[in-house]
């Protein structure tokens, strides 16, 4: 099946492409001999007019034959201003960007598609505020909902957050809406520089302000067995529902069960997800009650503290605030699963693991965390984390594997283990005038992916992008596949990112590529003399080189990756 997605990405693109380079030969009159779909022995051939169609037995790529295109060519007198030979440079030059043009300008209705199928979209409302950042400075709140930027109007979480992303280090009057407040307030932010590597390892600093429609719902981590709220029956990931009969809806809720002011008992309503129902699954669950009683040790004491390092990790753990404990603390930075192979694996990682510091800063959330590994994916690190299974204080250095890096485009490091998932999604909202923004959705996003694809090429080109980021056959044959099992709109965007990268790539000015014929053109036209038959010989079998080069070294990147993942 997974050959037979590839074909289906594929085989469409190179239709499409060598169409592009026909409809621009016949809108100019130029006459076109043949056009193939593939290479190789013909599987099936038709002729109408003067041109012939056919379908070959590799389906890998296409060409369109053209009249006067070789210098060879007899052509009847009657013919020769249909002569592809005799027009000017520039129609010689619009027929052969014709196909990477067709490609580049496909993917805007394949977003299109995507985009326009969306009848909703999440609204620009505040569901969750990352500590220490920006937003919590600010007093941004769960439950707010920015209505302006700067006083321009925004309604959905895209536009909001697209407005952040785009002005690191510059002050923002952020309007907005808080329930229970008569009048929109108005709350001044400056978004923190933040580098997030792109696959031209230039790093290009976005804005981060520590905000997210998503809402955490109020989930706990329990320091031992042995705490309050371990005796009490209560494990790590519970979800709580109400504590003394007050509904817990968000972190900020839990205060009184991870930060007792006294002694007296906490009735404490909870639930507990099964793995295999996934959080979706949160509200059918049956609640259960625990009766904590927190105490003023509630952590039992260290095996041994053998160093003043130690002793202020283990501070770390046990940073109630007043004299009484109950052992239970937000769950936000107790991992929750560990991928097989990854590095957190490696260093030995285990669900309910607490982390604590990252290169000797303190952790506030598991975004921060993963934000401070994006912006140094290539360094050593050195982690501090707690196991409530006992006691242990635990560190260790690591460097993340390359082949962990995200497949978007990105560079960044990922760690191989994920934090709390109790999220409950940011509320969504009709959205307006449907149709025209999902163009222009469509027409941003294929600017913005051409933009980065030329980059990467260029970096590439120039030394700057690793090679061992080259990817063959075998990983788009894999992508195409993933992308068919998770739904339409998946495949759909796949389609239209190798659309846009076969039409790119066909513009590099290298000899067999769209690009390299195009250089032709320019320089026979700027010399003012015809490049010689052998010239054009000696170029074409040095472009077949490098390409076979550059084949043969994705294909052993893929086999690697395929060996390291086994």
């Amino acid at each position: 099946m997974t050959l037979l997605w590839f074909l289906l990405l594929v085989g469409p693109l190179v239709v499409v492409h060598e169409l592009g380079h026909l409809v621009m030969a016949r809108l100019l009159g130029i006459g076109v001999l043949s056009i193939s779909f593939g290479f190789g022995r013909p599987l099936f051939r038709y002729q109408r007019g003067e041109t012939e169609w056919s379908i070959r037995l590799l389906p890998i790529g296409g060409y369109v034959r053209l009249l006067g295109e070789r210098p060879d060519d007899e052509i009847p007198e009657a013919k020769r201003r249909a002569s592809f030979a005799e027009r000017p440079a520039w129609q010689r030059l619009l027929v052969i960007l014709g196909g990477p043009m067709a490609n580049i300008a496909l993917a805007i209705p394949l977003f299109f598609t995507i985009y326009a199928r969306h009848s909703t979209a999440l609204a620009s409302e505040v569901g969750s505020v990352f500590p220490g950042l920006p937003a919590a400075e600010a007093d941004l709140r769960p439950g707010d909902r920015v209505v302006a930027v700067d006083g321009d109007p925004v309604r959905y979480w895209e536009e909001l957050n697209q407005r952040v992303l785009l002005s690191p280090g510059r002050e923002l009057k952020l309007t907005i809406e808080r329930p229970g407040s008569e009048r929109a307030l108005e709350k001044y932010v400056r978004p923190r520089e933040h580098l997030r590597p792109d696959a031209t390892t230039n790093d290009a600093p976005v804005g981060l302000i520590g905000f997210a429609p998503h809402r955490r719902l109020p989930q706990i981590g329990v320091l031992s067995q042995t705490s309050p709220a371990g005796v009490a029956g209560m494990k790590t990931f519970d979800v709580v529902l109400a504590i003394q009969g007050r509904p817990a809806a968000t972190l900020a809720d839990l205060e009184a069960l991870t930060n007792p002011r006294s002694g007296s008992m906490l009735v404490v309503s909870y639930v507990r997800p099964a793995s295999s129902l996934g959080f979706a699954a949160v509200g059918r669950l049956e609640p259960a009650v625990a009766t904590v009683v927190p105490t003023i040790d509630a952590i039992a004491p260290a095996p041994t503290i053998v160093s003043a390092e130690d002793a202020r990790d283990r501070a770390l753990v046990g940073h109630a605030h007043g004299r009484y404990d109950a052992g239970a603390r937000p769950a936000d930075l107790f991992v929750y699963d560990v991928e097989s192979g990854s590095s957190a694996a490696t260093l030995g990682l285990r669900r309910g693991d607490l982390l604590l510091r990252l290169d000797g800063a303190a952790l506030a959330s598991w975004e921060l965390f993963e934000r401070a590994l994006e912006e140094r994916p290539t360094a050593e690190h050195e982690i501090v984390w707690y196991r409530p299974e006992g006691g242990e204080l635990l560190r260790a250095r690591f460097r993340p594997r390359s082949d962990e890096a995200p497949s978007e485009a990105s560079r960044g490091a990922r760690f191989g283990a994920v934090g709390a998932q109790a999220l409950e999604p940011g509320r969504v909202i009709a959205v307006d005038r449907r149709l025209p923004r999902a163009l222009g959705r469509a027409i941003e996003r294929t600017a913005s992916i051409s933009a980065l694809i030329t980059r990467t090429l260029l970096g590439l080109a120039v030394g700057k992008v690793p090679v061992s980021g080259l990817a063959g056959p075998l990983s788009l044959a894999t992508a195409a596949g993933a992308a068919a099992r998770e739904g339409g709109d998946a495949f759909l965007a796949m389609a239209a990112l190798v659309s846009l990268n076969l039409g790119i790539i066909n513009l590099f000015p290298l000899p067999l590529l769209d690009g390299g014929q195009g250089a032709v053109v320019i320089f026979e036209r700027l010399s003012g003399r015809t490049l010689s038959q052998r010239a054009r010989i000696r170029a074409t079998l040095i472009g077949l080189v490098i390409l076979i080069a550059l084949l043969l070294l994705a294909s052993w990147n893929d086999l690697q990756l395929l060996l390291s993942r086994r």
